[in-house]
Parts: structure tokens; C-alpha cells; sequence
């Protein structure tokens, strides 16, 4: 029986590009430059399919944009490093930079290594040794001051050191701490595979995720991060096709809005007939993680995150918390004789925070709960709500909202809990319950007085200040959250701080369903768009 051929995901299944598109019209950039780099010919591992195939055809892609790409093929280590050290050369402030590897990766100890043909990997030392580390890669973009970066790194296929002991024959993929600026992307989530085709009629040069994102990035006026999701969401549709499971994960720390290829987005078919490719269902909840790191300025203080004891930090040891669901924490940090300090955050998708905390000496009661957010949720539950203002840590509920929890949402709304309160961020919970796509919270708080024209006060991500709950759900192409927010009263008319409106996100992002129900066209025999 035929058995679908794999990548490893030793490396996190990462297309990690390091590189840099297309910038707004209004911010001038210098030079666009490409290392593209595809290793298939291993000469002690398990030599590899079509990283050649793919990195020829990301390289010619990067050209027709505008890149001036350097090719590498079947590398051995001195002549990988060699071409590293000449790429950091050509990169100088200002610039845009891709960097692209296809072949084999591995992470050892948290950090993670790119492999050259030659490897041999006869024990630890010898790989870290004799690959590249990713990090390194990322630290001479950021030394460079490109103006943006992006890293795309397959290395998610075989394991090439299985058998060879512990260490090196582990899967699984390192979290990356992408500098501002960079943006990495990886191929398949934590423990999964990357497809390399469909089955045995697929007659396609490429793996999966090469050709969908090929496709993708095709489309003019279309933002990276649309790109991106575009990208994700059809390789999931098309994984779980051949009964698989593979979600990309994306590291962003990128500033403004980026194209790979700048200008008008083409414009939507006249006839509302299902897309060529929509968008697949949404990635587990397990993908959407992120990472926290506490530093304090005194020793031996105890880090809670939500109540809960997670360790100590230093002034010489930070503490990273990895894995961490995406959506807002409370972060408390107490030492003896030292004022406890909280601050709220928001873990966001694919990316690391930092949060630094200067103690001051004095003492404080403890607080029953340890965490400051306990004493909102009692006032809570004894109907005595606090009203949550902008600028403030906000209610349970948003967080509830956040996270899909319905039961947690329905007990503090009955407990009192405005569900048109304003959080930190300016949003209220159904503008999070919609961001999120938490269907059967929206559904709850349109039953229960939620604004559906309600505004947000600040831009959070890519939704800007004076987004509605419609117009995110246009952004994202959510269109059963549309239908129920357009059935609750929803204004089509409203446009956000940009200018936009609900129906302007729709065609540009070329969401057909949403364009019909925007238009009060009835939906017809329409794919989904979520």
C-alpha cells in the first residue's frame, strides 16, 4: 500500500524566511536580496526528495518580484557558511532579506541547527559543530539592520538521526525568538509532519506547502500576514484531504504591512462560483501558542502567571515560559522584602513576549489569591461588577471570550459582568470571541445585550482602531460569525480607522461568501471560508 511521503519535523517543520517583501508605496527600501539554499544529495543521512525542486522554485519566484536571489544547491558545510557570511555582507540597513533553506534541521538543547551535505552527526558536539545554527542567521539580519526580514526554513522531513541516541533522534521543533523586524515561518506545528505530496497521482515537483505558498504569494496587493494565513489554512485543508495533520506556524514580530507583491489586489470573480482554493479549517488550539519571559531585578523572586507558581527569575537568570495559550495572562512576581508586582499581558500566537519587573523594598499583606485578577472576578460573582474602563486590566469575561470557555462566559455574564465592557486594549469580549472565532460564545453574548457595532478603541495586531466585530470577521473571512453578527444587527455601512469597511476586507482578501452576505446576496451553494 502506498504510504504518503513525509518531512520530518525535526526542525519544527519550519519554512522559516527571513526575508523581506514588498513595503507600503510611502516607505522607500534599498535592496532586496535572497539566500535560497535546497539540500537533497546527503552523503551519511537519508538523502531527500525535492528540497531541490522547491528551493529552484522559490528562487525564481523571489526574482520575479524584484529580488536579487543567490542559489545554492547540495551544499556541504564550508560552502553553506561560506554563503551565509556573504549574505550578511550584501545586507545593509534599510534592506529587505529572505532566507530559505530546504533540507534536513534538527534541534538539540532548544536551539535549532541546519544541516549541510556532508553532515555526519556521529554525536552531538560533532553536529553543532558542523551545521548552522538558525539563531546565527536570524542575529546577522537583525546586526545588519534589514528594515525587515523573513526566514522560511523546510527542514520538517525525516528524521536523518534516527537510532543515534536520544538527543539526536528526537522530534519536535525549538521555539524562535525572531527579533522586531523578522518574521519566521514554519511549515507544520510541533510534532507533525509536512506532506511532500498527496498521494500517488500527485505528480507535483513541489511539497505541499511549497506550492501552496508559490500560489499565494502570487497575488498582488494581498499583505504578508494574509498571505501567511492563506497559506496556513489551505495546507491544513488539503493535510487533512490525505488524512493527515499539518498546520504552519508563524513567529511575527514585523512592523506595518508588508506585500510580496505590491499594488492593487485582483479584483474578485463577477460571479459568485466557489473560490479555487478557500481556506481549511482552523488550526487546534494547541497550535496557537506563544512564549513569556520574566526578568526581575532582584534575586530569588517567585513568578505566578495566573495564580499559579511558575518559577523563579534573577537578575542573572531569566525564566521562560513556553507553550503558553494565546489570549490575555495575569503576571505576578513577588520577593521578601520587596512590593509584589502584576502586570497584564496578551500571549500572542507564534511569537515570545518579554516582561521586566523592577521591585521596590516595602511590604504588602498577602494577597489571599496571589493574583489581582482573583479580586475582580469575586466583586465579580458577588454582583458587584467593577467596571472596566480602557487602559485597565478589563474583565474575566474578555479572557473567558478569548479562550471559547462558554460555561465561564455564561456564569460571570448571569453573575452581573457587562459584556460591553471595554479591556485593557479598548476591546470588548465579542470583538475577542470574534477575533478568535469562538462560535458558540458569540452567539451567547448576541443573546445577552453584546454591542455587534461596537468599536475597538485601540489597533490590536492587524485590526485596526474603529474595527466592528463585522469588520474583523471580513478581515479573517469568517462567515458563520458574519451571518450571526448581520442576523443581530451588524452595519455593513460602518468603516474602521483606515477607511475600511466590512465589504472593502471582503473583496480585497476575495472571501466570496462573506462578499455575498455583505451584499445581502443569498449565499448559494458557496464553499466556506473558515
Amino acid at each position: 500500500m502506498f504510504r504518503f511521503p513525509v518531512r520530518f519535523l525535526a526542525l519544527g517543520c519550519a519554512l522559516l524566511a527571513l526575508g523581506i517583501l514588498h513595503l507600503s508605496a510611502e516607505e522607500a527600501v534599498h535592496n532586496k536580496i535572497a539566500l535560497v539554499i535546497g539540500n537533497d544529495s546527503y552523503q551519511h543521512v537519508a538523502s531527500l526528495r525535492n528540497a531541490r525542486a522547491d528551493a529552484r522554485a522559490i528562487a525564481r519566484a523571489f526574482e520575479r518580484v524584484g529580488y536579487r536571489v543567490q542559489l545554492k544547491l547540495d551544499v556541504n558545510e564550508k560552502n553553506m557558511k561560506d554563503a551565509i557570511r556573504a549574505f550578511k555582507a550584501q545586507v545593509a540597513g534599510g534592506d529587505v532579506a529572505v532566507f530559505y533553506f530546504s533540507g534536513h534541521g534538527v534541534q538539540l538543547g532548544g536551539a535549532n541547527y541546519l544541516l549541510p551535505v556532508d553532515i555526519r552527526g556521529d554525536n552531538e558536539d560533532q553536529v553543532r559543530d558542523d551545521s548552522v545554527p538558525l539563531q546565527r542567521v536570524l542575529d546577522d539580519l537583525h546586526d545588519q539592520k534589514a528594515q525587515f526580514s523573513l526566514a522560511i526554513i523546510d527542514a520538517c522531513r525525516n528524521n536523518p538521526f534516527k537510532g543515534a541516541g536520544r538527543a539526536l533522534a528526537g522530534r519536535g521543533l525549538a521555539v524562535t525568538a525572531a527579533a522586531t523586524g523578522q518574521m519566521v515561518l514554519f511549515s507544520a506545528g510541533a510534532g507533525q509532519q509536512a506532506l511532500d505530496s498527496l498521494g500517488p497521482a500527485d505528480k507535483n515537483p513541489n511539497g505541499v506547502f511549497t506550492r501552496v505558498l508559490l500560489k499565494e504569494m502570487d497575488r498582488p496587493g494581498v499583505p504578508v500576514d494574509r498571505v501567511l494565513r492563506n497559506v496556513r489554512d489551505e495546507v491544513v485543508r488539503l493535510a487533512q484531504g490525505a488524512g493527515q495533520e499539518q498546520v504552519p506556524a508563524l513567529y511575527d514580530q514585523a512592523l506595518g504591512e508588508f506585500y510580496f507583491i505590491p499594488g492593487a489586489p485582483a479584483p474578485a470573480p463577477s460571479a459568485l462560483a466557489p473560490a479555487p482554493s478557500v481556506l481549511g479549517a482552523p488550526p487546534a488550539a494547541s497550535a496557537l501558542v506563544g512564549g513569556l519571559q520574566v526578568a526581575v531585578n532582584v534575586p530569588g523572586a517567585v513568578v505566578y502567571l495566573d495564580g499559579t507558581r511558575k518559577g523563579e527569575a534573577s537578575p542573572t537568570e531569566v525564566l521562560n515560559l513556553r507553550d503558553l495559550p494565546a489570549g490575555s495572562v495575569s503576571v505576578k512576581v513577588e520577593a521578601p522584602g520587596y512590593l509584589p508586582a502584576t502586570q497584564a499581558l496578551v500571549i500572542q500566537e507564534g511569537q515570545w513576549i518579554q516582561a521586566k519587573f523592577v521591585l521596590v523594598k516595602g511590604t504588602e499583606a498577602p494577597a489571599q489569591s496571589g493574583n489581582s485578577q482573583w479580586g475582580l472576578l469575586g466583586s465579580v460573582l458577588k454582583k458587584t461588577p467593577t467596571p472596566a474602563q480602557p487602559g485597565s486590566d478589563g474583565t474575566p469575561l474578555s479572557r473567558a471570550a478569548m479562550k471559547g470557555d462558554v460555561e465561564r462566559v455564561k456564569g460571570l455574564v448571569e453573575a452581573g459582568g457587562g459584556v460591553n465592557d471595554l479591556d485593557k486594549w479598548g476591546w470588548t469580549a465579542l470583538h475577542w470571541a470574534v477575533y478568535y472565532s469562538k462560535h458558540p460564545v458569540i452567539d451567547y453574548l448576541l443573546d445577552h445585550g453584546a454591542d455587534p457595532n461596537a468599536k475597538t478603541v485601540k489597533s490590536y495586531s492587524h485590526i485596526k482602531a474603529g474595527s466592528t466585530p463585522l469588520i474583523i470577521t471580513a478581515y479573517y473571512g469568517y462567515a458563520e460569525p458574519m451571518a450571526a453578527l448581520l442576523k443581530n444587527g451588524a452595519d455593513r455601512s460602518l468603516a474602521d480607522g483606515g477607511g475600511k469597511t466590512a465589504l472593502d476586507y471582503a473583496t480585497q482578501f476575495r472571501f466570496e461568501e462573506c462578499q455575498a452576505m455583505l451584499q445581502g446576496k443569498p449565499k448559494g451553494k458557496q464553499k466556506g471560508n473558515h
